[in-house]
């Protein structure tokens, strides 16, 4: 049924081939004199009002758009980082809107953040430390998966964990689908909440409990968000790239613990590794457990390995066949580990850690029909040969997230 109606809605058999160019407002640099802080304004147009996140090296603020008199987020990531090997644009160019009305009909470009500016921003810091930033706006979103899982005391409830898994495929399918596009980094804190019906009122409530004489920056909270009917938005596309440079994609991306194993062998990638990611971050958010990493420490690339053949067997001789060198300081030719390990089947850990462990999640009372298919679901993401994994519109239609699938339906159909 929803396949039928995806189809309907965008023509998933035609995939969109896109041009990536760099727009003029790329090129045409703004200055901004002194340092960036609370109260000033960018491109005579941006008022900074307060930090609501931050990222590796980017700072997102909530800003007034003078112009337009609306509330924005403006993202500042400093210049001159290196570029990718494989010199795939930034984020602002895998943002926009493909430029025909069947890939904006396709229900995943809402998953994303809408992007309403972007440019650089050239910085006087007589520091000589941040000589200027690239800059996009957008609109402003909630708290991540990440706090509202804080928040929850660690587990989500069965439904909201789905509902996300759920957004992210339609977000990721978009990407995939009509952009040719990899996310690259999915995890909790990429995922956010959109605001209510009413954003102002959230944001406006959200500036009024700031202290003024205490650094108080953070993101804006949804009170009571409906768990039965959260907005899930899909965010921070700094490590995405182009399918289509897939030659060139062989180095390190993604989260440590949710990281690809052809990532992980210096192998070339591409877009299987997000569905990958999702899998494990799709059993991190059921269990609070990472999958294959030991703990929240530091780890190493032994410790993966031998933890994914640990649950899912021997690696394919293909894959290690196509790895870098590195790969045969673990694994024979033939994809045989080079380590004793013992082996504990998929399916016994998955039902262990949900139904048996100490620390499972606590009233969680699943069906056997339904802990068989999550496993399934699962594993569906987790081949080892990346060709093998299911794609995000496959995922979608997977028998798991049946009801997730009606609840989109319905929603659509009342609009």
């Amino acid at each position: 049924m929803l396949r039928r109606l995806l189809i309907r809605s965008y023509p998933f058999s035609i995939r969109t081939s896109v041009s990536y160019s760099t727009t003029a407002s790329e090129k045409v640099p703004v200055c901004l004199p002194g340092p960036v802080r609370v109260g000033s304004v960018v491109r005579d147009r941006y008022k900074l009002l307060d930090r609501i996140g931050s990222g590796g090296s980017s700072i997102v603020w909530l800003v007034w758009d003078q112009q337009q008199s609306r509330y924005v987020s403006l993202k500042m990531k400093p210049k001159g980082r290196p570029a990718p090997p494989c010199q795939c644009p930034g984020e602002a160019t895998f943002l926009r809107l493909v430029p025909n009305i069947d890939g904006q009909m396709h229900p995943g470009h809402i998953i994303l953040p809408q992007l309403f500016d972007d440019f650089t921003l050239e910085a006087d810091d007589t520091t000589g430390v941040i000589r200027g930033y690239e800059c996009i706006v957008t609109n402003v979103l909630g708290q991540s998966v990440q706090t509202l899982r804080r928040e929850n005391r660690i587990s989500l409830p069965w439904d909201t964990m789905k509902q996300v898994v759920f957004s992210v495929l339609l977000g990721l399918d978009y990407l995939h689908g009509v952009k040719g596009v990899l996310h690259g980094d999915l995890k909790l804190d990429n995922i956010l909440l959109g605001l209510p019906d009413n954003p102002d009122r959230a944001i406006e409530r959200f500036l009024a409990s700031l202290d003024s004489s205490q650094d108080t920056s953070g993101p804006i909270t949804i009170a009571r968000p409906n768990m039965d009917m959260l907005d899930i938005r899909l965010t921070d596309l700094d490590l995405a790239h182009l399918s289509q440079n897939d030659k060139h994609h062989s180095f390190r991306i993604q989260p440590r613990a949710l990281r690809a194993p052809e990532v992980i062998l210096g192998t070339t990638w591409g877009l299987p590794a997000d569905i990958w990611n999702l899998g494990c971050l799709t059993y991190e958010m059921a269990t609070s457990r990472y999958l294959y990493l030991q703990g929240p420490g530091p780890s190493d690339d032994l410790d993966q390995l031998s933890r994914m053949v640990k649950f899912l067997g021997d690696f394919p001789p293909g894959l290690i066949a196509a790895s870098s060198p590195i790969s045969l300081k673990y694994f024979e030719p033939d994809g045989r580990f080079k380590h004793s390990i013992e082996r504990v089947p998929f399916e016994a850990l998955v039902v262990f850690t949900l139904t048996q462990a100490e620390d499972r999640p606590t009233g969680l009372n699943l069906s056997t029909e339904e802990l068989a298919l999550f496993i399934d679901f699962l594993r569906e993401t987790m081949c080892l040969e990346a060709d093998k994994r299911g794609t995000a519109l496959e995922l979608l239609n997977h028998p798991w997230l049946d009801d997730m699938g009606k609840r989109y339906i319905s929603k659509v159909e009342e609009e």
